[in-house]
């Protein structure tokens, strides 16, 4: 299968939380392709930093999951962000804006996974319930990872 990933579920992978062993599964099965947006290198990091400062993570967590990361990227298709990505993101904020809460980097993520999915195979994978919604209303096949363990 081909999966990608917005960094809500990314971030499963390297920090214990609900959900991370079905991120994990996903990701170490063989047979699944691993996409993400470059986007999600710099919002992981900021995500983590995040959660330091509300004293969710400790600086050795922190520092773990960004050498895990680090190393696991390798493994992953990374799609550029280019222009016409943005466009598709803008363009989805112009059309749904108004009935649905997306989010600039949500938008992104979205706008990236057109970008690249052919026909078949392909799956949206987040942890972010209304980003999940807004996936499967325009007819995406979503996995979500935000059960628990």
């Amino acid at each position: 299968m081909n999966l990608f990933f917005d960094t809500s579920a990314l971030a499963k992978n390297f920090i214990a939380e609900k959900g991370a062993s079905k991120v994990r599964e996903l990701i170490e099965d063989q047979k699944n392709t691993i996409w993400i947006s470059e986007l999600a290198e710099i919002e992981f990091a900021c995500a983590l930093y995040r959660r330091f400062r509300n004293h969710e993570l400790t600086e050795n967590l922190v520092s773990e999951a960004l050498k895990g990361f680090e190393f696991a990227i390798f493994r992953f298709e990374v799609q550029p962000i280019r222009s016409e990505i943005l466009k598709e993101a803008q363009n989805f904020i112009y059309k749904f804006g108004h009935r649905h809460p997306i989010r600039t980097l949500d938008a992104i993520h979205l706008a990236t996974f057109i970008h690249i999915k052919d026909e078949k195979d392909w799956h949206f994978v987040t942890s972010d319930l209304p980003l999940g919604k807004f996936a499967r209303h325009l007819d995406f096949s979503v996995i979500d990872s935000f059960t628990e363990d």
